[in-house]
């Protein structure tokens, strides 16, 4: 179609510069301190990823014992680094977030 006009970058990086000296030094810090922890828990289990990529590859679909097998039973952190629990819905609110009809 003639009418189309497509933007086709082969090769080059296109980027984008954002100012982000308003960003406040507390919203900085918890940035870097949860992408080092992300970091962390990346490397120091990457064998296992690894593992659990190439089962991804061979089965599509895997379920949360294929996990286990691999990286072991799921360990929670310490209570006071947990977050708080989300509510739990009611008897009298919908699945879709919407006042229930009266």
């Amino acid at each position: 179609n003639k009418n189309i006009n497509y933007n086709v970058y082969i090769g080059k990086e296109q980027t984008m510069k954002k100012d982000y000296s308003r960003i406040p030094p507390e919203v900085k810090k918890l940035v870097n301190d949860i992408h080092a922890r992300t970091l962390k828990i990346l490397t120091s289990h990457k064998e296992g990823f690894l593992q659990v990529a190439e089962l991804l590859l061979e089965k599509e679909v895997i379920f949360a014992e294929d996990v286990e097998k691999i990286l072991g039973p799921k360990v929670l952190p310490p209570e006071d680094e947990r977050k708080p629990e989300k509510k739990e819905q009611t008897e009298n609110t919908p699945d879709n977030g919407q006042q229930p009809e009266a």
